[in-house]
């Protein structure tokens, strides 16, 4: 009897002992599992943080390091760096015109065209070093910038690239000039006719996305062989057209036609049989195509 009492209390104080520790340990129930798991997200979001304050760029924030010039849209140069400002001032017929108005950076009068340029120079400043390392290149596309070397270099081109060359002829007088001011493409700038230097290559199809830094619109300018936009990741291409009203003595030259810019004389006569939009006449006024990305 004494020993069937000792057993009873014994089991009654094994099992206080029991319920004392189950109470007494962490519940690890499925919810607290989460909740575990929810304590680390502000840790891993503060790294993401982290990472992002460092502004480490993407390649398509970084524009090549190169000597190579852009027509100003509107909105300002674009992103990826530090761009050097210029412009123009061409004196012409009173019929110059832009298809849309609101994406080129010019201004037209009934005397006067003035056309803004950002120009990109190789750097080797600090703000350059993220983007050294990616060493960005231009891609094998089909497209045409303005070229910025020096203009007894007007032939050299970034790799892929070929020289060409647009001549404006300025309606001038001896009160009327051309005005250059400021950082400029490559170029001839007379009182009264003006070559620009162009950088084109003809190595993929405009159909081709190709990735460029996509912070800010820009300017292309389509290829004469293909008179399409080149097609470019993440932003959308609007074909604007300028129509300058310059004398007789304008044309676009290149010695390979179908690598120059879509540009075309007034009374231009098709150059070639690829394409209708291939012109290297002589001719009054000159209607110059371009791509805006935004």
């Amino acid at each position: 009897m004494y020993g069937g009492k000792k057993g009873m209390i014994c089991s009654l104080l094994l099992l206080c002992l029991s319920i004392t520790c189950f109470y007494a340990q962490p519940n690890y129930t499925l919810n607290d599992a989460s909740s575990r798991q929810s304590v680390g997200e502000p840790e891993r979001a503060g790294q993401v943080a982290a990472n992002a304050s460092r502004n480490v760029p993407a390649p398509v924030d970084c524009w090549p390091n190169a000597r190579f010039a852009l027509l100003r849209p509107v909105t300002d140069c674009p992103g990826g760096g530090i761009w050097e400002a210029g412009e123009v001032m061409h004196h012409l017929g009173g019929s110059s015109s832009v298809s849309q108005q609101n994406l080129l950076g010019a201004h037209i009068t009934e005397e006067a065209v003035t056309l803004h340029f950002c120009v990109r120079n190789p750097s080797d400043e600090p703000w350059y070093d993220d983007c050294r390392p990616l060493n960005p290149a231009f891609p094998p596309g089909s497209y045409c910038l303005l070229n910025a070397q020096p203009r007894t270099s007007f032939d050299h081109c970034p790799a892929g690239f070929h020289w060409s060359v647009v001549g404006l002829d300025d309606v001038g007088t001896p009160l009327r000039r051309a005005r250059p001011r400021g950082f400029l493409p490559t170029g001839e700038y007379l009182p009264d006719f003006t070559r620009y230097y162009f950088c084109c290559r003809n190595d993929s199809a405009p159909g081709n996305p190709v990735v460029l830094p996509t912070q800010r619109p820009f300017i292309l300018f389509p290829l004469g062989g293909h008179c399409a936009c080149q097609e470019v990741v993440g932003m959308r291409a609007r074909m604007v057209s300028l129509y300058l009203d310059a004398e007789n003595g304008s044309y676009v030259n290149h010695p390979d036609p179908y690598c120059s810019p879509y540009a075309e004389t007034a009374d231009s006569i098709v150059a070639g049989a690829g394409s209708a939009c291939i012109r290297e006449k002589r001719g009054t006024g000159l209607r110059l195509h371009m791509c805006h990305y935004s």
